[in-house]
C-alpha cells in the first residue's frame, strides 16, 4: 500500500487501541489482571494482519510503558500468539516512558499512519505523522482534533487507508 508514492509505514498505540484499558490508572491496562483473548478490542488481529500484509511487514506499535507494564505486555503477546496472528514482527514493539517520546520513535521509523485513543498523542504527533487516527467508541471522541481522523474500531481504520488506493486492498 502506498502513501504519497511511497511505500506506507503504519503505526499504533496499544493500550486502548488493541487491548482494553484497566481504567485504574494513566498507563495501567488489564494485562495486570486478566490474559488473553477476553481484553482484545473488536476485529484488531485481523485488522492488524492485514494491515501487516498491505504494508509488507512495516507496522509497529508504539506504546508508553514503564518496565513491568512492557513486561506484561510482551508476555500478553505471547499469551495470544500475536505476533504469528498478526504479522507484525517481534521487533517492531517500541516502548517509551513519556508520550512525547512517542513522536521521536514515529520519526526514527518513518511512520506515515498512526492509530491512537488519546488527543494528546495526537498533538505530540501532529508534526511527524502525517495521517493521524484518533481511536474512540464516541462520534467524535472529546478532544479529537479537526485534522486527525476519528475511527470508531478497527472496521473504520481499514476503510480509512483503503480509501484513495489506486487498486488492491
Amino acid at each position: 500500500m502506498l502513501f504519497d508514492g511511497e511505500p506506507m509505514r503504519f503505526g499504533t498505540d496499544f493500550g486502548g487501541v488493541i487491548v482494553r484499558n484497566g481504567g485504574q490508572t494513566e498507563e495501567d491496562t488489564v494485562l495486570n489482571r486478566r490474559n488473553g483473548e477476553e481484553i482484545l478490542l473488536p476485529g484488531v488481529l485481523d485488522a492488524l494482519r492485514r494491515i501487516t500484509e498491505w504494508c509488507d511487514g512495516r507496522v509497529w506499535i508504539v506504546s508508553k510503558a514503564r518496565p513491568r507494564t512492557q513486561a506484561l505486555t510482551l508476555a500478553w503477546m505471547q499469551s495470544v500468539d500475536f505476533h504469528k496472528r498478526t504479522g507484525v514482527p517481534a521487533d517492531h514493539v517500541l516502548f517509551c516512558l513519556k508520550r512525547e517520546e512517542k513522536a521521536g520513535l514515529c520519526r526514527q521509523h518513518a511512520i506515515t499512519h498512526f492509530v491512537d485513543d488519546r488527543a494528546h498523542v495526537m498533538e505530540i504527533l501532529r508534526d511527524t505523522v502525517p495521517r493521524l487516527y484518533h481511536f474512540g467508541e464516541a462520534d467524535p471522541p472529546e478532544g479529537c482534533p479537526s485534522w486527525a481522523r476519528h475511527v470508531t474500531g478497527w472496521a473504520d481504520v481499514l476503510r480509512e487507508l483503503q480509501a484513495g488506493q489506486p487498486e488492491r486492498v
